[in-house]
This record gives C-alpha cells, structure tokens and sequence, in this order.
C-alpha cells in the first residue's frame, strides 16, 4: 500500500478495498507459500533480511491475478461516471444550449478517449503506459525498466523492514521512480542481491532547508536567510528540478543543497553550529504525564539527574520500550519551568514542564 518511502502498487487502492485484498490472498496463499513472508528469526538480527523472497514472489504472483481486474472495474466505474456527468450537464443546459454543448462534450471524449489510469488494464495496457509515461519505444528498454523498477522496490522493502526492525540501513538510499512497478512486474526477485551503503544523514540545518517551505525559513539563522531568500520571501536561490515532480521540496538537488549551504556555514554562531550536529538521542516527556508507561520513564529521568555518570535501565515490561538513559546536558533534564528561545522572535516558554535525559537503545550499546 506504499508508506513515505516507497509509492503504493497502481492496482491497489485504499478505497477500492485493497487491504481487504491483500488480506484474503494472503490467507488463501498461506499454504502455498509455505510460511510467513517475514523471517521472524531474524528480527533481531541487526543485519538479517527479514523477507523470504520466495515466498514474497508468490505472493506477488497471486496478487498479480487480480490486477487487471482492478484496473477493468476502475475504467469502468470512470467511464460511468463520466457518462453521468455528461448527462447531468445537457439535463441542466437549455434546449437552445444542448447541441453545441453536445458537439463540444462529444468532441473532447473523441479527443481525450482515455488518460494514463482509463487505459490501464485495456488490450496492450502495459506496452502503451511505459510508452506514454516514460518515453519507451523498444521492448528492450522496456524490460530493462521493469527490472529495474522491480530491483528498486525490492530494496525498498527491505529498507523499510530493516528500519522497523532495526536501524536505518542507508541514509542516502531512496527509490528513484514517482510510481511502483505493476505487481505483475515483481517476478524473479530472487535474482538480485540487495545491499546498502551506510553513510551519514543530513546535518539538520541541511535537513531542514530540503523540507521546510520558504516561509519558514525565518526559523534557520540568519546566514541562511540572507543566503537563500534574496530578499524576496517567496523567490529562494536555491536551483530546483522540477522535471517530473509535483511538489517544489521534491524538486531539491541534494547537491545543490549542500554545496549552498557549506558557502553559509562560515557565518554560523558556535551555538548555530552545535545546533547542527548529529547528538545522542533524547527523550522528551511532561513531567505529570500520567500515560501508560510514562510513570516509569519519568522515575528514571529524575534519577538519572542524580546519577550523571549512570546509564540507567528502562523496564521495556513497564514503559513499552527498551534501551538506557543517562542525564541529560541541560541541568540533568528537570526544567526550572522557563526556556530561553534559541532563536530570535520566537517567545521564551515561561512554563516548561518538560523533563529529559539521554536515550541509548540495546543495539547501540552492543556496538
């Protein structure tokens, strides 16, 4: 069904009932399978594959069968509805507006039979959706595409399994295309050998500038305001890609950004650049919080500021989750009930009633 990661297949929809097609092909392809599709030996195995391929494929290939019947019924309910459009708008137009109305109506349909999801699912649908789409014209590339395609939403999984499960396996990884393969493409994936590259994420100033809207941007300091807005609030000097992308944040180069933001770095504020360094996590919670699990978290908080040195243990039985906690760098994490604003025009919180302390899960100690 897709998440942030990666696109949902284009045979599935959520309000075409898809969950409840994956379920019951699920259940019916169990047996056939053979097991689970997720290892569940290896969840916590840091570096484990959790998926079983084979299994995975044959899932895939029963969930295939129903794909050009979800695309069928979808032509079919956009063809209905775009008759009972056309009906509603000659009922409503006088008897003297009708025939040149119907003349424009019957020439726009004749003109624009179909548009990239009408098609899907007729005779020849897949030839013309990777020809219209992508600009293919051999069935070569086209192969080559879907097998990429098909590499990459693989990877995919795995990426997100492995987030799940255990740490982000590549910071730099993403899926290269705007949409996922047809599931009738996810064949043979048993051939390709998924691996990552593990490097470092974006410094957060760097984060922020590829997410934020220009509006926001008053929020980063100042050298980056100057830099980047040029005076004009809506216009950033920041070259942008829109080749293919719907939103103006998709559209960043990764390059650009960084490059753009080193030439700034210089006019950073010692407190701007420990800002913008990646430090321990920490855990945020209020001080009264009287949500499940919270009791026990907060107890340990407050006792870490009497144990600084210490790196307490969570009760995972307790609180919900597992790791070690440690005092936090901010007079041990108990807030005096005010907190300067570290940025310019934002107000002090006068009444702070957060407590902290720094997180450390089981796989980080391990290492």
């Amino acid at each position: 069904m897709g998440n942030d990661f990666i696109p949902h297949i284009p045979s599935l929809e959520t309000h075409e009932c898809a969950v409840d097609l994956l379920i019951e092909v699920y259940k019916t392809t169990f047996n056939k399978m053979g097991g689970y599709i997720v290892n569940t030996d290896k969840v916590k195995d840091k570096h484990g594959s959790y998926l079983e391929i084979s299994r995975l494929e044959i899932f895939f290939h029963e969930l295939s069968l129903y794909e050009e019947k979800n695309f069928l019924k979808r032509y079919e309910l956009r063809k209905d509805l775009l008759k009972k459009v056309y009906r509603e708008m000659l009922c409503e137009a006088s008897e003297s507006e009708r025939p040149e109305l119907r003349r424009k109506l019957d020439g726009y349909l004749e003109d624009h039979p179909y548009d990239r999801i009408r098609r899907l699912g007729l005779p020849g649908w897949k030839s013309w959706f990777h020809r219209e789409y992508f600009g293919l014209k051999t069935s070569n590339e086209i192969v080559n595409l879907q097998n990429d395609m098909a590499q990459k939403y693989l990877e995919g999984l795995c990426w997100v399994f492995q987030c799940y499960f255990a740490d982000v396996p590549s910071w730099s990884w993403y899926y290269p295309f705007y949409i996922a393969p047809f599931v009738s493409d996810l064949k043979g994936l048993s051939r390709f050998q998924i691996s990552f590259a593990l490097d470092k994420p974006l410094r957060p100033f760097d984060q922020l500038m590829a997410v934020l809207p220009s509006r926001s941007w008053l929020n980063l300091p100042y050298c980056y305001c100057c830099k980047f807005m040029g005076g004009e609030e809506y216009c950033p000097n920041l070259q942008t890609d829109m080749n293919g992308r719907r939103f103006l944040w998709t559209g960043i180069s990764e390059e650009r950004l960084l490059a753009s933001t080193k030439a700034a770095d210089e006019e950073l504020t010692m407190d701007e650049m420990r800002r913008n360094t990646t430090r321990q996590d920490k855990i945020f919670l209020h001080r009264n919080s009287n949500a499940t699990g919270h009791a026990h978290i907060n107890r340990v908080i407050i006792q870490t500021s009497y144990c600084p040195l210490q790196k307490l243990p969570i009760d995972s039985a307790t609180s919900g989750i597992g790791g070690w906690l440690s005092s936090d760098d901010n007079a041990g994490g108990l807030s005096n009930s005010l907190f300067p604003s570290p940025i310019k025009n934002l107000q002090d919180i006068t009444n702070d009633q957060a407590i902290s302390a720094t997180f450390f899960n089981s796989s980080t100690l391990r290492q």
